[in-house]
């Protein structure tokens, strides 16, 4: 039988067997300094069976098969020494009569630089150094102090709680970051795109450098949902930063990329970077944006409504479509399936060709139907106004919506002008015939919208008119204020 039930209490062991030479070393350099035989104030600590060599149980923290304290080592590149220096300052918060042996090896109660100096006989002098690992990487805290080697040392919490097999991001990122989770869907065309991310990550630039990838797409949910598939699929966590947490003093963003690095070292954490909405941000924002992007070496997705430009680091650029009408269809057909509902195919090609809806969009509507619906078949009117009621949110950013009440006999128009309005509705209607079925949509993917203008002195009916088509239609009608979309530069033209 294994002497440990689980990944935990080995791992446990491990850090306290690292931490028992330590201690051996503090309590021998205390004697020395005092001309006693070795003795330890907390009395002989207990010995420890071996690590077992046989695998882990299941349930344990995926993919830790080292001990945290290997992997560490190992992930930030620490020699011997620096890993002396490290377990010293660990035994402060993790050993009751640490300070004691501190204080009796060294005359303070805290470990020091020049503690550890005197302390392993592995010591260097460039492991002190800012640009060294302990430092460099935040693992240990030098605080304040006359002297470099006198001041006293802490460990980082994060670092010392990832020693003890605990893992969570650290609070300094938990304030500007959140998880993203993704809709779960995926069709063959964005599957297509999170292979090229992982074949792209395989395969790093020189120096050790990973290309950041670039997502362009106007659906936020789908850019997410892609970002997080990708992620998923190389076994990495995925957490949001948005560009309004970026800070512009440069220390502190060379802090953040610092934090950022480490956390993607210790728990496999990449980094999706929103900048879906910095298309008019100042100088000084645009500059930070792009040094950040060019100097964190980690897995960096970021998310754009148009392409950035390339400066220093290579930028493979992606573009997110919307699922095409047969990838949508199937989507609603499984979907709908799963929920238990039955839908005619007529009615599938009918809702593909007017809602061009994403996965996630779809994944709603279809969890949703099932508490709509009384029996199997479900009414084709219910079906449409939940796709009705998911399409608004974005259209109700930009415009606003309008009840239709009017109805055709409420139009006092010429017959002729009657019957146009009468032939526009059909157009509408019948589209999907005309492009699905005839194949007219798939000759020519521009100018398949349907446009129509009304014009007239007000008060005669355009409006009225409209809600007319939107009633017949069974569709929203929104009211856009072309001042509140167009472009400042481009209406000055008008």
């Amino acid at each position: 039988a294994a002497p440990y039930s689980t990944w935990h209490s080995a791992n446990q062991a491990h850090l306290t067997r690292a931490l028992q030479m330590v201690r051996r070393r503090l309590v021998a350099q205390a004697a020395t300094r005092q001309g006693d035989s070795p003795s330890d104030p907390s009395g002989d600590p207990p010995e420890l069976p071996p690590p077992s060599s046989e695998p882990l149980l299941e349930g344990d923290i995926p993919g830790q098969s080292a001990f945290s304290l290997d992997l560490l080592c190992r992930s930030f590149g620490l020699n011997a020494f620096e890993q002396s220096v490290l377990l010293l300052c660990a035994g402060m918060e993790l050993e009751g009569h640490w300070p004691e042996l501190c204080q009796a090896a060294s005359g303070q109660p805290h470990p020091t630089f020049g503690l550890a100096l005197s302390l392993f006989p592995e010591a260097t002098w460039a492991s002190l150094t800012p640009s060294a690992a302990l430092r460099r990487w935040q693992l240990v805290e030098v605080g304040g102090g006359n002297t470099l080697i006198n001041s006293p040392l802490r460990i980082d919490e994060r670092i010392l709680h990832y020693l003890t097999g605990i893992q969570y991001v650290d609070q300094r990122l938990q304030v500007l970051m959140s998880p993203v989770y993704g809709c779960g869907w995926l069709v063959p065309s964005h599957q297509q795109l999170i292979d090229t991310i992982e074949q792209t990550w395989r395969r790093p630039l020189p120096q050790g450098l990973l290309p950041v990838i670039q997502l362009i797409g106007t659906d936020s949910s789908t850019l997410k949902s892609v970002a997080v598939a990708a992620c998923r699929q190389m076994g990495l966590s995925l957490q949001a930063l948005t560009v309004e947490a970026l800070p512009t003093d440069w220390q502190q963003l060379r802090q953040l990329q610092t934090l950022c690095e480490r956390e993607y070292s210790l728990s496999g954490t990449a980094l999706l970077l929103n900048c879906e909405t910095t298309g008019s941000g100042t100088q000084d924002r645009q500059s930070t944006i792009s040094s950040f992007i060019d100097q964190v070496n980690l897995p960096l997705i970021v998310t754009s409504i148009s392409r950035r430009r390339q400066h220093q680091r290579t930028l493979i650029s992606l573009e997110v479509s919307s699922p095409t009408t047969t990838e949508q269809r199937e989507l609603w057909h499984q979907g709908l399936a799963d929920a238990g509902v039955s839908v005619s195919p007529a009615q599938l090609t009918t809702l593909v060709s007017q809602f061009n809806l994403n996965p996630g969009d779809i994944q709603t509507i279809c969890q949703q139907s099932p508490a709509t619906n009384e029996s199997q078949d479900l009414q084709p009117e219910a079906l449409w106004n939940l796709c009705r009621t998911q399409a608004r949110p974005r259209l109700d950013e930009l415009a606003q919506r309008i009840k239709a009440r009017a109805s055709w006999d409420s139009l006092v128009l010429p017959e002729k002008e009657q019957g146009i309005l009468q032939a526009l509705s059909a157009h509408v209607a019948q589209r999907a015939r005309v492009y699905e079925d005839w194949g007219f949509g798939g000759k020519n993917g521009r100018g398949l919208g349907i446009s129509a203008l009304f014009a007239g002195a007000s008060g005669t009916g355009k409006t009225t008119a409209a809600e007319v088509i939107s009633r017949d239609l069974n569709l929203d009608l929104y009211r856009i204020d072309l001042s509140a979309v167009v472009s400042k530069y481009i209406g000055e033209t008008e």
